[in-house]
């Protein structure tokens, strides 16, 4: 199973993903993170989250991977009640209803997936990888 990883990702990721996935290739993905045969993720740690919601992005990643694989995942990993209070400790508005919002319109375009930490997003990808393909 070859899984491709954006070029975009952390060195600490791709390092990470070669750990995972064993089999991959690094190259520019035009939408995810991580794409593996029909199926695409994109992983966001709790403060990229906020920021992709606040711009907006996270909801034209998620449409963009739904029209062009068959499943699609975005998982969310981290502390989400530690990244609001940073985010109000910072004086920036983001609150737990927003954060709700945000899920709410995104179930309606693709899966999303919500874990404690790194580590348990690449187990998670390596199955839904494993499951889907």
């Amino acid at each position: 199973m070859k899984v491709y990883v954006d070029n975009r990702e952390t060195e600490k990721r791709k390092e990470r993903a070669k750990k995972v996935f064993k089999n991959i290739e690094i190259k520019k993905l035009t939408c995810g993170d991580y794409v593996c045969g029909n199926t695409a993720i994109e992983f966001k740690r709790d403060d990229d989250f906020i920021k992709s919601v606040k711009d907006k992005r996270i909801f034209r990643q998620a449409i963009e991977m739904n029209q062009k694989y068959h499943n699609t995942y975005i998982i969310v990993y981290g502390n989400m009640c530690k990244a609001i209070q940073k985010e109000r400790y910072y004086g920036h508005h983001f609150s737990v209803n927003q954060y709700l919002g945000a899920l709410s319109s995104l179930v309606q375009i693709t899966n999303v997936l919500v874990v404690d930490n790194e580590n348990q997003a690449f187990k998670l990808a390596k199955k839904l990888f494993e499951k889907s393909n």
